[in-house]
């Protein structure tokens, strides 16, 4: 991650996107580019449709994501 990336998905852009729409991020190797908090509000208002992360900003947080 770079500080370019860090924060790139936020509320910002998911609320340029459709609302079917879902984020994909596998395969990446440390956390910190989606902001978890703007997406979780996007998913429990119904802004985007899902979501599959590999990663989260910190491994040892709980109970953000069900």
């Amino acid at each position: 991650m770079s500080a370019e990336t860090k924060g790139l998905i936020n509320k910002d852009a998911l609320s340029q996107m459709k609302i079917h729409s879902d984020i994909n991020k596998c395969g990446q190797r440390r956390g910190g580019i989606v902001v978890e908090e703007d997406l979780y509000y996007a998913l429990t208002s119904g802004q985007i449709l899902g979501a599959a992360l590999d990663v989260n900003d910190n491994p040892k947080q709980k109970g953000l994501f069900p």
